[in-house]
């Protein structure tokens, strides 16, 4: 950044302008034709305090004597003597232009070749002409820091399920040519650099509403190189372009303060914290950062909106997305095809809102804040964005409001909590978490053999104990995944192009049947998911099934010959039927067992019912913000239901695979956490009430249990 283009032609320019020996003899004066590449920006300076005082820009307002006209080889013929809209601020002033200005040209196609010309209206002002020379002078800028050299920007991601599905609106600076918004798509003109920008209120009954937009475009992103629904701010106007504003240093000193630093001064913070080059702790990177005020204006409409603008919504939302790498304009071109499949992945980072209390309807005072992960020394890639309004009024006539935008580069500890750091940190760090939970346990078990009087304590059986608590349930849980992966690789093999034998046969039943119905056809991918899902289930059921049989085998000789001696009258008190025929005396044998595979089975259908819920529930929002209150919730919930199922299925044998699916889960659970800290908190959480599970409160629940049982004994003996 700050360095000239490197192109065939000259094209950072230092001046451009009326000729007086070429042009006094036409009425459009044309200046240097310039090429652009796309997301290119050309700042435009404008000297024109140089000018007769007499001489006025024709606008909106006042018919003046001169046109600036912006073209460029994108525009039809038509518009090509029009050119492209100049800034709604320039469009509403008087125009008496007679000081200096900025405007900032943004291209948003490939190959942009654009002028700027000077068309005279009024033939009596042909004699001032000459106070335009040396007037206009321009820079040409390309974004070249997100990915070191390359033309790439951030974009931030209109989602159709965020706005028109929460009955949000859109923004209104969307881009030209979309929902109604006036300009043609190859470029925008705003004002830069300037103070007082004049908001245009006609904007919003001019765009199209939002649930309009999404059923007419059929779509479900858009993608903008600009920051949404902040549509007329100071020194931006109504585009505030995102790599410009995380990249260019030139704002003015009231807007606050940037730091860029060249490209060799840029470090990264170490994966370990420690700069193996130099040992020196680096726990903060050397990167770029803003923070920046904005004095912004509202063109929402303050009342009686159809759908809610944003700065009404009163909830915790995601309101849209940042991509999370910078992307070229081969990307931004694809548009929806591309940007579509990437909802609800990694490759895109929600902008959380976030409403402050609210005293009022419209807020004064704005933030943004985005954090990023510098990579190496020529790579960012952002984390973390999120909105919060606060300072509420309800003066509906008061448009303004301040705009506070900080973005910096990431510290250890933030990375780490945000799970940005290497695999083998993460490694390091779970291994030092196992280590502090093993040293937990030990002093537990320690202070209660020191408390605990006892005339011999058992001793601590290291050897046993590994067997039995690890090398025995890595050997089962090995062998069983052995098999559920071998099922899982035929059904996915199964669903495949080449071997799928239902490939050409519907989801629907009039697709089916091959008959027309009211049904609409079923996406081909859809259906095969949906096909593959009830594969899956049925797959689970059969385990469920040979599970049991494993859990629950055939009785052994001693418990048939017991049944077989037992009377008549025992064995219908059981519930067993007594055959008529001695030769069918098997049934005696069989029906326990299959009572007690039944019942297990049903034990276990509830509890995957309960526990699948739970694990979706996990992965909520609601959830990641209380994690540590639901993992104590849950911790004592299943505290209970361990009770419960002992009650339910009476053995031992069985209870240990429904408490063990309990725990798998309830440790899954954890990794809902939204960052490493949670999720280290959870853990211990956890383990210390399992401790204490262990140790105290497994005695209270059997104290509770028996005086329970012994008041409803007593009281039944009183009835």
């Amino acid at each position: 950044y700050g360095q000239p283009i490197s192109n065939d032609d000259e094209t950072l320019v230092e001046f451009i302008g009326f000729d007086q020996r070429k042009d006094t003899d036409r009425g459009t004066f044309h200046f240097t034709n310039l090429k652009l590449g796309a997301f290119d920006i050309v700042h435009v300076y404008f000297e024109f305090s140089k000018i007769a005082s007499g001489t006025r820009l024709s606008t909106r307002r006042s018919s003046g004597h001169y046109d600036i006209v912006i073209t460029s080889n994108k525009l039809g013929p038509l518009q090509q003597e029009i050119g492209y809209d100049l800034p709604n601020h320039l469009e509403e002033s008087d125009g008496e232009l007679f000081h200096d200005f900025e405007l900032k040209l943004l291209a948003l196609e490939e190959d942009v070749v654009f002028n700027i010309s000077l068309n005279l209206l009024h033939g009596s002002h042909l004699k001032n002409l000459h106070y335009f020379n040396e007037t206009v002078r321009m820079n040409i800028m390309r974004p070249n820091r997100a990915d070191w050299g390359r033309p790439k920007t951030f974009l931030a991601i209109l989602n159709r399920e965020l706005l028109s599905g929460k009955g949000f609106e859109l923004p209104y600076n969307m881009p030209p040519g979309l929902a109604d918004t006036p300009g043609d798509p190859s470029m925008v003109v705003d004002m830069a650099n300037e103070k007082d920008i004049a908001e245009d209120r006609t904007i919003a009954s001019n765009q199209m509403p939002g649930g309009t937009f999404w059923n007419v475009m059929q779509v479900e992103t858009v993608a903008l190189p600009w920051l949404p629904f902040f549509s007329s701010c100071d020194y931006f106007d109504s585009h505030i372009v995102i790599w410009d504003l995380l990249e260019n240093p030139d704002k003015p000193a009231e807007a606050g303060t940037c730091k860029i630093p060249n490209k060799e001064d840029v470090k990264p913070v170490p994966p370990l914290f420690i700069d193996l080059s130099t040992l020196e702790v680096t726990m903060e990177a050397n990167s770029d950062e803003c923070s920046l005020t904005i004095p912004c204006r509202y063109e929402d409409p303050m009342v009686n909106h159809l759908n809610t603008p944003w700065m009404s919504i009163d909830e915790e939302t995601k309101l849209y997305y940042l991509t999370r790498d910078p992307r070229s304009f081969e990307d931004f071109a694809r548009g929806a095809d591309l940007f579509d499949s990437l909802v609800g992945t990694d490759n895109l980072v929600g902008v959380t809102f976030v409403s402050g209390e609210r005293e009022g309807a419209y807020p004064r005072s704005v933030s943004l804040s985005i954090a990023y992960k510098q990579e190496g020394t020529e790579y960012k890639k952002i984390v973390e964005a999120g909105m919060e309004v606060n300072d509420f009024d309800d003066d509906f006539r008061r448009l303004d409001y301040n705009l506070t935008i900080e973005y910096k580069p990431m510290v250890w500890s933030e990375l780490m909590n945000a799970f940005q750091l290497p695999l083998s940190v993460y490694c390091v760090l779970f291994a030092l978490i196992g280590a502090l939970a093993v040293v937990v346990t030990w002093l537990s078990w320690l202070v209660m053999r020191i408390g605990v009087k006892r005339v011999q304590s058992p001793r601590f059986q290291l050897a046993e104990c590994f067997e039995f608590m690890l090398l025995w349930p890595i050997q089962g849980v090995c062998i069983a995944s052995l098999l559920v992966v071998v099922l899982s690789i035929i059904i996915k093999v199964t669903f495949t192009d080449f071997a799928d034998p239902f490939q050409g046969i519907g989801c629907s039943w009039p697709q089916a049947v091959g008959t027309s119905g009211a049904a609409e056809e079923m996406d081909t991918e859809t259906c095969k998911q949906a096909r593959m899902g009830e594969s899956f289930l049925l797959a689970g059921l059969m385990m469920l099934w040979s599970g049991s049989k494993l859990m629950v085998p055939k009785l052994r000789d001693v418990e048939v010959k017991f049944l077989v001696q037992r009377k008549t009258d025992d064995l219908q008190q059981e519930g067993i039927p007594i055959p008529a025929s001695r030769s069918k005396m098997s049934k005696i044998t069989s029906l326990p067992v299959k009572w007690k595979r039944f019942h297990l089975l049903w034990c276990s259908i509830l509890l995957v019912l309960a526990l699948m819920v739970m694990m979706e529930f996990s992965y909520s929002d609601f959830f990641g913000t209380y994690t540590v209150n639901f993992i104590v919730g849950f911790t004592f919930m299943m505290m209970a239901a361990e009770a419960v199922f002992a009650r339910a299925v009476r053995e031992t044998l069985l209870l240990i695979p429904l408490l063990a699916a309990c725990e798998v889960v309830l440790f899954i659970a954890t990794m809902g956490a939204d960052n490493f800290q949670d999720f280290a908190e959870s853990f211990f959480v956890e383990l210390l009430l399992k401790i204490a599970d262990r140790l105290v409160f497994g005695s209270v629940f059997q104290w509770i249990d028996y005086y329970a049982a012994a008041t409803v004994e007593w009281l039944s003996e009183l009835t």
